[in-house]
């Protein structure tokens, strides 16, 4: 929401209390950086943390950078672990060291840890904003630690119970409160319970997450010690990254940042373009090996664009399909492969019949002088082209992500361009090739 700034501190100060760090967040990249600083000091650091999280992260180092450095060290400390280690992985690597220097050593020690983790790994995303409890307290001695230990970042829902680093058991924040005063804590905890390496894949704990419905994964180390957690907001925000990963790998962008010069722009995607561009040059000599069958035959240019666009779409359908089950552990990929055959077969038959009639119709209404047997023939063309041309391009959507994810390539990378190019190239083949052996 766009704020009043015109109005006095005293009643800008009283309506900022009134509104979420998000709302506030949605805007405040539009101020100009005084009116951002005004923001900030209205609203004191702890909320104006909360608003900086909700940030995206160019507008959070804009705005960090434009603060005096005495503020930029008290501020960074602020940060949980987890979105300080995200806006440090953000900023040039050149500039990552005087960041972790305005650190307090505990900080510096716990970044670096993170830092060094594969970006694949769990431990890379995970937060160490957690409560530990020991487990020769009574339940009332819990609770009484959690009151006063617990600060606003602290994810309190699970609560751990730990020996010695060694993580021994669980217990809910609800369940320790209704507990009596005086019973062992260790008679509460749960000591059966999910949890993921260090260097587990991410993937793999998004799973567990969502399979077993639970509102936070201990990480563990390969001697089980407890190093952090990750939660549900972790959950949600790599599943959102991930979509936008995959829009832009469909499309091969990876230039969506605000930061991007359209110079830098144009260079990302150019290589692209300069592949789909050489891929087209099969697609000229494709035209010119049929160029007497396009000169004998100029009718099939009417229907050329029905042909290769069905062909293109089928095959986006069925990539799609199979970069979803891809994803999904749970699916299974041979009856996935059945699946989308099936599908692709029926939906070959039905449009290639409709493609039948259509070309018919079309040439009984606007060709008739070439009279009813040719109408008929050509239409057969028709037909026999759309049916094939669709069915390779399902297949072909769905067993290119397959090969990609076997021999350990993205899967998004099998999409795009380059698919819808080979779909063109392949469909426009068959349809001269029939028109060839059928009409001449």
């Amino acid at each position: 929401m766009i704020l009043d700034l015109t109005k006095s501190n005293y009643a800008l100060k009283k309506e900022l209390s009134k509104i979420q760090p998000f709302d506030i967040a949605t805007d405040f990249h539009s101020y100009p950086l005084k009116e951002q600083k005004k923001i900030a000091s209205l609203v004191g650091e702890n909320k104006m943390v909360k608003i900086f999280i909700e940030l995206p992260i160019q507008t959070q180092i804009q705005y960090f950078n434009q603060l005096p450095m005495k503020e930029q060290k008290n501020f960074i400390n602020l940060l949980p672990t987890d979105e300080l280690n995200h806006f440090i992985k953000n900023n040039d690597k050149d500039d990552r060291p005087r960041l972790i220097n305005f650190l307090s050593k505990q900080k510096i020690v716990l970044i670096e840890k993170l830092l060094s983790y594969d970006e694949e790994d769990v431990a890379s995303i995970m937060s160490t904003e957690y409560i530990e409890l020991k487990p020769n307290m009574t339940c009332g001695e819990a609770t009484s630690y959690v009151f006063k230990v617990v600060k606003d970042s602290d994810f309190i829902n699970l609560l751990y119970v730990v020996e010695k680093d060694t993580l021994i058991g669980i217990v809910s924040l609800k369940e320790l409160i209704i507990a009596r005063k005086n019973q062992s804590l260790a008679d509460v905890i749960t000591k059966d319970y999910y949890f993921a390496f260090d260097d587990d894949s991410i993937k793999s704990a998004i799973e567990k997450v969502k399979s077993y419905n639970i509102s936070a994964l201990p990480v563990l180390s390969h001697d089980f010690k407890m190093i952090g957690i990750i939660t549900v907001d972790d959950v949600i925000e790599e599943i959102h990254d991930d979509i936008i990963d995959t829009y832009q790998k469909l499309g091969f962008l990876n230039d969506h940042e605000d930061s991007y010069s359209p110079f830098n722009r144009t260079l990302a995607r150019l290589p692209w373009l300069l592949i789909v561009l050489l891929m087209n040059t099969v697609f000229l000599s494709v035209l010119q090996v049929f160029e007497q069958t396009l000169t004998t035959i100029t009718v099939l240019l009417l229907f050329q664009p029905l042909v290769l666009n069905m062909s293109g779409n089928i095959g986006t359908q069925s990539m799609a399909v199979t970069i979803l089950v891809l994803s999904d552990k749970s699916q299974n990929i041979k009856q996935t492969i059945r699946k989308e055959t099936s599908v692709g077969v029926l939906n070959s038959l039905i449009i290639g019949f409709l493609g039948f009639l259509m070309a018919i119709g079309i040439l009984m209404l606007f060709f008739s002088e070439n009279g009813i047997g040719y109408s008929l023939k050509f239409g057969f063309v028709v037909a026999l082209s759309l049916f094939s041309s669709m069915f390779v391009a399902a297949l072909s959507g769905t067993i290119l992500p397959i090969v990609f994810y076997k021999l350990g390539y993205d899967v998004k990378n099998a999409s795009g361009p380059i698919l819808t190019t080979i779909n063109d190239i392949v469909g426009l083949t068959i349809y001269f090739l029939v028109a060839t052996l059928l009409i001449l």
